[in-house]
């Protein structure tokens, strides 16, 4: 009987054993994003110029960023990538974060914005544009443009189109 209790055990030592090496094997083949995701190794190479199609298309062709509340989580549902992978993929691939890449896409807004309504105020420009204060529009305007929107504005004055 003793026999057969030390067989048994064997047996379930034996197959845990196995079953961590091929969980180990399956776990070599994955890459950890962001402390908590796993996705396929193979996956995220053909996905990476994919997922900045995605994110790029988006800037292009909506205008949800232009809200003032909008968050990385509401950019992750409307281009159906995961926060985690999202944020790596900004981060490596683009090179940037997602407030400076929101920052960047408002103040390309704001700068058509300003260059199309002659009577339109700075202020006014500020919140049509997603930026909940004057002082980081103009931060954001002065990093992208390199001036101000004030003088960005007298500049362009030629430009400007009246209806």
């Amino acid at each position: 009987m003793l026999s057969i209790v030390i067989c048994f055990l064997l047996y379930l030592l034996f197959n845990a054993k196995k079953s961590t090496l091929e969980l180990d094997e399956e776990i070599d083949e994955k890459i950890e994003i962001d402390g908590n995701k796993v996705i396929p190794a193979p996956a995220t190479e053909s996905l990476r110029v994919e997922e900045v199609n995605k994110i790029k298309l988006f800037f292009e062709n909506s205008d949800l960023y232009l809200q003032a509340n909008f968050t990385l989580e509401d950019m992750s549902v409307e281009v159906d990538i995961p926060r985690a992978i999202l944020t790596d993929v900004m981060n490596k691939e683009m090179q940037t974060g997602f407030y400076a890449i929101l920052g960047e896409h408002r103040i390309h807004h704001a700068k058509k914005m300003l260059l199309d309504k002659e009577n339109f105020t700075i202020e006014a420009l500020v919140f049509q544009c997603g930026f909940h204060s004057k002082s980081t529009f103009n931060k954001y305007f002065k990093q992208f443009v390199g001036q101000t929107p004030s003088s960005f504005r007298i500049e362009n004055m030629h430009n400007i189109r009246t209806f």
